[in-house]
Formats: C-alpha cells, structure tokens, sequence
C-alpha cells in the first residue's frame, strides 16, 4: 500500500505539470487525500512511535474527568496535547479514534496551506508524503501538528507582519509540542536579504564542522542538558538530501526572473531551515527535529517555483530529479520502520490484520500502563477524600 501510493503520487504529480488544468488533477487530488487519511486512520501498529503514542493515552485518566495529576505526571507529552487526550479518555473513547481524528486535523490543516499557496496541489502531495506524512503523522504526532499549524497558519501571519498573533500562535503550538518555541527565531525574517541566505551557507557550513569536530559540542551538551550533543550523530544521507533539495530550490528561486513577495519570504524561511540543519549537523537528531517545520516549506514553494519556472524543458527535468528524490525518502523511511521488512515489501496492516506475538504483547503493555496510572489516580483521590 505504501509503495502504491507513491506509484500513484508520481503519476498524478508528472500528469498535473504536463496537464496543469486537466479536470482529473482535481480528482486525483481528492482521491489520494482521501486515501492518505484512510490510511493513518485505520493502520496499525505502524509507524517507529505508533505503540509510544498508545501509552502516553494509556497513562491518562479514563472516565475520571480533568485531573491535575494526569498532567504532572512524568509522562513525555505537553499539557495542551494531554488536554487533547484526557477530552477523549474522560469519555471512555479509544486511542485509535483519538489519533485519527487528530491526524485528520493535522493533514487538513496541510492542505489549507496547499491550497493557499501551491499551484501544483499533486506535486504537493507528493512532497508532502516521504518524510512529513511518513514520519511525522505516521509516528511524530505531536510535531507533525505543529508544522501543520506553522504552515496554515503561522507563515501568513509572519508574512503579514502580525508579530503579537505569530507569538501567541508559537506560544499555543508549544503546548502540543515545545519544539515550537523555535518559530521565534523567525521574527527578523523581514530584515534578511535573500542574497544572505546564499552567501551565510559556507559560514554554516565551517560552524557544523567547527562544533562537530571540537569539543564543543561536548561542552554544549552539559551547558544545555542535553546527553545526545556528547556524541556526534552526523547523517551524510540527510545532509545530502536536504542539500539537494536546497539546491533545487535555489535554482528555481535565482533562475526566475520575476520572484512574487510570497515566494521569496517563503525562500528565505525555507533558507534559515537549511542554514541551521548545516549548522547543526552534529546531532542529525535534534537539527532535523527543529528544523522540520521550516523543511516543509518545500511543499508550497517547489511547486510554486515551478510554476512560474520560463522554460518547460528547466520544469520537467527538476520534476524528475524531485520525483526521484521523494521515491528514494519513502524508501529510506520505510526501512527504518522494521528490521522485519526492507522497504519494498513493508506491509501496510490495518487493525482487520491478524494479530501477532509482537502485537499482542504490545498490547499488553499497553493495557499495564493503563491500570498502572488509573490505580495511581483512584489512590491519589482516596488520600485527598480521606484529607478533607
């Protein structure tokens, strides 16, 4: 299902650039967002954080309203996004329903933004699916809404100027995934020249490696807490990746002669991203993880800047390299899902699918998680009633 998908993403994507207002683009747009919802709704067991996410629900207070110790509890899940959880445990509903719906929101705030911005809403999608759908709605729930938001929402309000809703927004965002307070560092946008971002790329380019091959990435790691700068996580594929599609993008973006406010504002965002992932290429980790939000912007501007791209011949070969690209991601992903699988036989399994040992035993720790805390509640309130 996984590999059909991208079968039918490439095809609709190449047919849109070929036949930009064929009515079956629409079509095939409503079709395949149709279908990426179903599968995130109904999957199971899929996805690195899939069971994760299950006993973050699991640990919340099933039918016993808003308590206030679900949410100073030493779970990893900020309190807007266990606010979101404890409305649906507190009415006895199951995670599964939960994260769908959730997930839902999270892939129509993206194509809010879609329809906002690209001029190939295919092509779009198909950029949206490797990494953003495969690995941050598949498994990083909490971050894949906020990048969701970040694009619907906070790349307009950033480019119109509205400084006092922008933060409010960050502030909201951080609530569901803190990795939102980074949106801050954009406020200067206005003020960069887009030239910069071109020219400060050797600059971050020596800092990663100044940071990465000195101890200061060690010294960093205990000023900030953060055991994970002790050790170098470099990623040479990432890297790659995300160079190649920065080259892609820059192509397009100086090629142009004619560049709209929109597209050089969105360049400029999608440039800091870059800037910062090479800065912070000593932890693949972290860099890709606040990074994200700013990658994503790829999913408006590419098409974009192919459609205002003057030559048609310049449009399809960089349709190919970017389809080419997108293949090769979903690939890379879906091999890290499983040791089980290689890439091109990764099942998509639904919750119809025949349980197995792992799942079941899954489950099982699942459901210890969820007697374990719901007992600590039912102690915690007999002490307070005995208190009073």
């Amino acid at each position: 299902m996984y590999q059909l998908m991208l079968v039918l993403l490439v095809v609709a994507a190449i047919m849109q650039l070929w036949k930009k207002d064929a009515k079956l683009n629409k079509i095939f747009f409503v079709l395949l967002t149709g279908t990426l919802i179903f599968m995130q709704f109904f999957r199971y067991g899929q996805g690195s954080d899939y069971w994760g996410y299950c006993r973050i629900y699991a640990a919340a207070p099933f039918k016993r309203g808003f308590l206030i110790d679900w949410y100073t509890c030493d779970v990893h899940a900020e309190v807007g996004f266990k606010f979101l959880i404890n409305i649906f445990t507190a009415l006895g509903l199951p995670s599964i329903l939960f994260y769908g719906i959730f997930n839902t929101v999270l892939i129509a705030f993206v194509i809010y933004a879609i329809k906002q911005y690209s001029s190939y809403g295919n092509v779009s999608l198909l950029l949206f699916y490797p990494t953003f759908y495969l690995s941050y709605v598949l498994s990083g729930v909490r971050q894949g809404m906020v990048t969701a938001i970040f694009l619907a929402f906070g790349l307009n309000l950033l480019r119109n100027g509205k400084y006092v809703k922008y933060i409010l927004l960050t502030l909201l965002c951080s609530t569901i995934h803190s990795m939102a307070v980074f949106f801050l560092v954009l406020l200067p946008i206005k003020w960069l020249k887009e030239k910069w971002v071109v020219l400060c790329v050797p600059i971050a380019l020596l800092g990663g490696l100044l940071v990465m091959l000195t101890p200061i990435h060690t010294w960093m790691g205990g000023l900030l807490g953060v055991e994970r700068l002790n050790t170098v996580e470099l990623s040479i594929g990432g890297l790659g990746e995300r160079t190649l599609m920065f080259g892609i993008i820059s192509f397009l973006f100086w090629y142009g002669e004619k560049k709209s406010n929109t597209i050089t504002f969105l360049y400029k965002v999608y440039g800091v991203g870059y800037l910062i992932a090479i800065a912070g290429m000593v932890t693949a980790y972290g860099s890709q993880r606040i990074t994200m939000p700013l990658k994503a912007v790829e999913i408006i501007l590419i098409p974009m800047l192919l459609a205002e791209c003057g030559k048609v011949l310049y449009q399809k070969a960089l349709l190919l390299c970017v389809v080419g690209i997108s293949a090769v991601m979903t690939l890379k992903n879906l091999h890290f899902y499983t040791e089980e699988y290689n890439a091109l036989t990764y099942p998509y399994r639904t919750i119809w699918n025949k349980k197995d040992e792992e799942d079941l035993e899954n489950e099982k720790i699942v459901e210890e998680w969820k007697t374990k805390f719901n007992d600590v509640y039912d102690i915690m309130e007999l002490r307070r009633v005995q208190e009073k």
